[in-house]
């Protein structure tokens, strides 16, 4: 009793000690109840929670013009990675469509003066001012042989040399002469003789009109590009053209390629092959005419004209290359659009004037060619007849149909993700793109966290 007297001091806390162990346990037993039941009712009341909560599963159209599928389900893993799965299949197609779709715009599309080194590219731009002069002096040169080649490659012609033809049959009226009065006291010829010699020599020109027509894949010549009417060849006397005008020339050479091409495709028979004169439907095209890249009137249904009101530069918001383009029916029944009327960031839109020749009852073979070319679509046409063997008195040999000569107004879509790299800072600027580099509008592949977006608006 001594001892724990003398040693309360180290008693008291073991016995406290002692006591606090049990009791501690006894009051974390039951908290631990408590947090266990707590714990488990908010676990009960989030899975009630859960099944009763829904998601919006949304799905694009793969069509355009279709709707797309967008239905409230409650999440699993399955759905979820199934949607997943699905809304990347479309942008892959997307993108597959999108690069195609720009590779048949481009297909064949060359610069008129290019070259590897950067002291041989007129575009965008020029080093400096020496290589300027002497790369658009260069252009000048080759914008109308260039023209000149394309004719020969698409098998357009004339008929023959007038002044070459009029030797020829000088020469067969002269051995005709010889050999009716070989033997004749008197050199004259009688009225008989006149008439016998007139009939070899028409059958010899008609002949020569007919074996040009049967060479021949369409009439023309350099004179139907109105645009090299308006040119004005440069001299050191004269202005240099500016870098817009550069550009526009070499864009002018694309449409009437174009143009020309879809015209040839008329000119093709059932299984593939080439037809000609005589046998196409296109006889002789008499003008290409590109109407300016200005504003156009909507008071005029679309048709272009130059508005003095009109501002330089695109109008309303932005290009932005991952918006979706709708289709809008103001300035044609395609639904495209462009700059400057309403610029978008995928495709610019020109429209040119064509006039031909043609076999009425074969329009509709016309039209359908020159819209399965690269993105055009005729507009509207018109059409007025022509006498028969109206032209035949300078050569043009049609064939014994009755024709019209018609004017076809034409939509041509050019995808700016090729032509940007090339393209003058000015023209940028006009169009409203950054100048600083060639990067491609509407590169986006219009997938975000909010959804999709194909970029097209499924016109093409």
């Amino acid at each position: 009793m001594d001892w724990v007297k003398k040693n309360l001091l180290v008693i008291i806390p073991l016995v406290v000690a002692l006591v606090a162990v049990p009791v501690m346990v006894f009051f974390s037993m039951k908290m631990t109840g408590e947090l266990k039941s707590g714990v488990e009712s908010d676990l009960n009341r989030a899975q009630n929670d859960l099944r009763g909560f829904n998601v919006t599963y949304s799905i694009p159209s793969a069509e355009p013009g279709q709707p797309g599928f967008e239905a409230s389900r409650r999440p699993t893993e399955t759905l979820t990675r199934a949607v997943r799965d699905r809304r990347e299949a479309i942008r892959d197609q997307a993108l597959q469509v999108r690069q195609a779709a720009v590779a048949r715009n481009e297909a064949g599309k060359f610069l008129l003066i290019d070259g590897e080194a950067e002291s041989e590219q007129l575009f965008p731009q020029p080093i400096n001012d020496s290589a300027r002069i002497r790369l658009t002096n260069r252009f000048l040169a080759e914008w109308p042989a260039a023209h000149d080649r394309l004719l020969e490659t698409l098998g357009f012609g004339m008929p023959p040399d007038a002044s070459a033809l009029t030797e020829a049959i000088q020469r067969t009226r002269d051995r005709e002469i010889e050999r009716l009065t070989r033997g004749r006291i008197s050199p004259d010829l009688d009225e008989e003789d006149e008439s016998a010699i007139r009939a070899v020599l028409v059958q010899q020109r008609q002949a020569a009109y007919r074996t040009r027509a049967n060479e021949t894949r369409v009439y023309g010549d350099a004179s139907m590009f109105l645009e090299l009417g308006r040119w004005l060849p440069w001299t050191s006397t004269t202005v240099l053209p500016t870098p817009e005008q550069l550009w526009d020339w070499q864009e002018a050479f694309w449409i009437h390629e174009d143009l020309l091409r879809g015209i040839v495709a008329a000119n093709t028979g059932p299984m593939g092959g080439p037809q000609n004169v005589i046998e196409g439907p296109v006889k002789r095209v008499l003008s290409l005419d590109i109407e300016p890249w200005v504003r156009a009137r909507e008071s005029t249904g679309g048709r272009g004209g130059r508005d003095p009101d009109g501002p330089s530069g695109p109008t309303g918001p932005g290009p932005d290359g991952s918006t979706p383009i709708e289709p809008d029916f103001t300035w044609a029944h395609t639904g495209r659009f462009g700059f400057p009327n309403k610029p978008n960031a995928l495709y610019d839109v020109r429209y040119a004037n064509v006039e031909l020749i043609v076999d009425p009852l074969r329009m509709p073979q016309v039209i359908d060619a020159i819209n399965r070319t690269n993105f055009m679509t005729v507009l509207e046409h018109r059409a007025r007849t022509i006498p028969p063997g109206s032209d035949l008195s300078f050569g043009f040999d049609y064939g014994q149909l009755n024709l019209v000569q018609a004017t076809l107004r034409v939509e041509l879509a050019y995808f700016r993700e090729w032509r940007l790299p090339a393209m003058p800072p000015e023209i940028r600027t006009r169009l409203g793109l950054p100048t600083e580099t060639a990067g491609t509008a509407g590169a986006d592949d219009g997938f975000d966290d909010g959804g999709f977006d194909d970029g097209s608006g499924g016109r093409f």
